[in-house]
């Protein structure tokens, strides 16, 4: 399977949200909140408002 340029930019956003899971309770907060974000963005984009 060929990784498109967005599905490679995905995998690297979502290695970044599980590194920072793994270091400060801050960064988690955040991975989170970033992670409850991009539901959000592909909930919406599903939808047809993306």
């Amino acid at each position: 399977m060929e990784l498109t340029p967005s599905d490679k930019q995905e995998l690297a956003f979502w290695a970044a949200v599980a590194d920072a899971e793994m270091t400060s309770p801050q960064s988690r907060a955040n991975a989170q909140r970033a992670r409850g974000e991009a539901k959000a963005s592909d909930r919406r984009k599903r939808q047809g408002f993306g």
